[in-house]
């Protein structure tokens, strides 16, 4: 571009005239000298904040004007932020190129987390929407796209099928994430990918696709050279950018030439892209050229992205941190809340959850010195739920009992996996059987009963369903001796713990709230009394950890349960522990007897 050409321009926005920048979108150097011009004459930047405002530029302009500011002192911005009244306030919503140069903020800044927070929650604009989130990630480390799940969720359901037929729309491309699970992706969501890449001639579907592909890490080899074909003719910007973040996203040995190509771009966006994809790679021949490239670099956000992937190519930490990427981040979202299940039918990840939940027993110890207390005989113990066995063991080691220990399960799995455990560490000394039944379909041999029926995280299996939770709990009064009692042990139903900010964090729900304390309240308001059964508290507010041996095994279940942002979270902070506030209840026959109303 031209000097006279820029001082064409400069003079426009100093008119207000924003003509000669919606044309097409400007170079980043072009975009810096127009910078540099308006700063030279003391140019009052909300003169291009009211550009915005009027609502009616075209999305080039918008671009633009969102880059010229990233080159202004942000305390001028943040000033101009506060000066727009409130009724006007939500036109800024929908500049995708304001909310991108508020994440170019080089500090955190209370104003400017709040308003991005105004567009993820309330922008009619899925492309700022999309934006805001992703600069709120860039000054908080808040993640983007957990952000983004969450406020999706929070204005209600969309048809994965309605989001597959536009998927040039941000808000339908989060959706195909909130659906992810293994069989919806195989069943639906990958052919219709391929089927709408191979048919799209729009650039914003193409771009869309090819993320989806990166973050779901769906390797088709007519999409990729598909992909890299585009990546290698279009002149598109944003293009480039998406093939190039999806790339990094899965990558992969054939990508190398390309990441090399990429360190020479003149576009420093790109060859921070560059830079980071060699860094996954982890291509150690590199190493001399990014520390070359580092010793001329001028750009101190390149020179940011160099000296990191320099660490990240030679050093073995990083090295094994790309390794539980790539193995354990693998589940889009935690599959415990899946209404299938299917996170029950893995039982060695089920056996390490529960084998990290009170590891100390404090809880079992409670109930095991009440029933000592009250001089309890232990006659035919039950562990309905038994899983893989967590209570049924304890009761195994600690508690004297006559007749059989019965371990109730509707998992399959669950009891192999516990059958082996018995075989392996020689339960089978006491007498204990392993059932495959339903809790309300549950009965001993010959018509006997149980004094002791005790559940773990198990009672009843669907909370929400009351006629169920009816149902369990006659067939476990119908189990009991006269005098037998039923003990549950789970949530104490406050929910208010770090293991459920983790669940508000990841699990995507019906509950609509701003805020974690706001779902706690709300979930807790949803259960009517103990266990919804009426049930009877013993004690509340057992403070215990779920606590992992090693980073690796909290990765992979929590990664497993909870999805990969989790997964990546936990890496990241390198935590191993998580308080859980427990509840236990405890009823004798006389007491269900008054639930029941019999």
């Amino acid at each position: 571009m031209e000097d006279k050409e820029i001082l064409t321009i400069v003079n426009g926005l100093k008119n207000g005239n924003h003509k000669s920048i919606s044309k097409s979108k400007i170079s980043e150097t072009n975009l810096l000298k127009i910078a540099d011009k308006l700063k030279e004459d003391n140019f009052d930047i909300s003169i291009l904040i009211n550009i915005i405002l009027h609502n009616n530029i075209n999305e080039n302009c918008d671009w633009n004007i969102g880059s010229i500011l990233q080159h202004f002192d942000y305390n001028e911005i943040i000033g101009a932020l506060q000066n727009v009244s409130q009724n006007r306030r939500g036109y800024l919503y929908d500049s995708i190129g304001f909310c991108w140069a508020l994440g170019e903020c080089p500090y955190k800044n209370e104003q400017v987390i709040e308003f991005l927070y105004e567009v993820i929650n309330n922008g009619r604009n899925s492309e700022s929407w999309w934006r805001a989130a992703f600069a709120l990630e860039k000054i908080t480390g808040k993640n983007a796209i957990n952000n983004l799940k969450r406020s999706l969720k929070n204005y209600g359901a969309i048809s994965l099928e309605d989001s597959l037929e536009d998927l040039s729309d941000k808000k339908n491309v989060i959706n195909v994430l909130l659906h992810a699970n293994s069989n919806v992706i195989r069943e639906v969501i990958y052919p219709r990918l391929k089927e709408r890449f191979n048919s799209s001639n729009s650039e914003k579907e193409l771009v869309n696709i090819i993320w989806l592909s990166g973050r779901l890490r769906l390797y088709d080899e007519s999409m990729l050279s598909k992909s890299l074909e585009i990546l290698e003719t279009t002149s598109s910007y944003e293009t480039k950018y998406y093939i190039l973040q999806a790339m990094i996203d899965d990558p992969k040995t054939i990508y190398l030439k390309y990441f090399r190509e990429f360190l020479d771009s003149d576009d420093k966006l790109i060859k921070k892209m560059a830079i980071a994809g060699l860094a996954e790679l982890g291509a150690k021949v590199d190493v001399t050229e990014l520390e070359r490239l580092l010793q001329n670099e001028k750009s101190p956000n390149v020179i940011s992205s160099l000296s990191k992937a320099i660490y990240m190519v030679k050093n073995n930490y990083f090295a094994e941190e790309r390794n539980y990427i790539r193995k354990y981040m693998v589940n889009e979202n935690g599959l415990i809340g899946d209404d299938s299940d299917k996170w029950y039918a893995d039982a060695s990840i089920y056996n390490l959850f529960s084998e990290a939940e009170d590891p100390e027993n404090v809880c079992f110890n409670i109930i095991f010195n009440r029933l000592l207390s009250e001089k309890i005989r232990v006659m035919n113990p039950v562990d309905l739920a038994t899983g893989t066995g967590r209570a049924a063991k304890f009761i195994l080691n600690n508690i004297s009992y006559d007749g059989t220990l019965y371990a109730v399960d509707y998992s399959k799995q669950m009891l192999e996996y516990f059958e082996r455990t018995i075989n392996r560490q020689k339960y089978y000394v006491k007498d204990i059987h392993l059932q495959h039944s339903k809790i309300e379909d549950f009965k001993i041999p010959n018509g006997e009963k149980s004094s002791f029926i005790i559940s773990s995280f198990g009672f009843p299996s669907k909370i929400s369903d009351k006629d169920r939770c009816r149902n369990e709990l006659e067939n476990v009064f119908d189990l009991l001796t006269d005098d037998g009692v039923f003990v549950t042990l789970g949530w104490d139903e406050t929910f208010n713990d770090d293991l459920n900010n983790m669940w508000y964090k990841y699990i995507p729900d019906n509950i609509r709230a701003a805020n974690f304390e706001e779902w706690r309240k709300m979930r807790e308001a949803s259960i009517e009394s103990a266990r919804n059964c009426m049930l009877t508290w013993y004690k509340k507010n057992i403070k215990v950890p779920l606590l992992y041996d090693t980073l690796e095994e909290t990765i992979n279940v929590m990664g497993h349960l909870f999805g990969r942002d989790a997964a990546l979270e936990i890496l990241k902070n390198k935590r191993t522990m998580w308080w859980m506030s427990l509840g236990i209840t405890w009823d004798n026959k006389e007491s269900l007897a008054r639930i029941l109303k019999k």
